[in-house]
């Protein structure tokens, strides 16, 4: 779904927002969510980053330009 995420909001090609950096590793999509939940009231999808050996969860909004 997210092939290309830019995450730097002053970037014209950016589609989303990142509202909350989750830490740890969720087994599934509504784990994460319910997550996000928590920590950003009004997110509207999950995406999971690799990196450095760990996944974790970032919280997204639609970046609205």
């Amino acid at each position: 779904m997210f092939a290309s995420l830019t995450m730097f909001c002053d970037d014209a090609k950016a589609q989303f927002k990142v509202l909350a950096k989750i830490e740890g590793s969720y087994l599934t999509q509504t784990l994460a969510s319910s997550k996000c939940e928590a920590e950003a009231k009004d997110f509207r999808y999950t995406y999971t980053e690799s990196g450095d050996g760990k996944d974790f969860p970032l919280c997204l909004k639609d970046y609205k330009k």
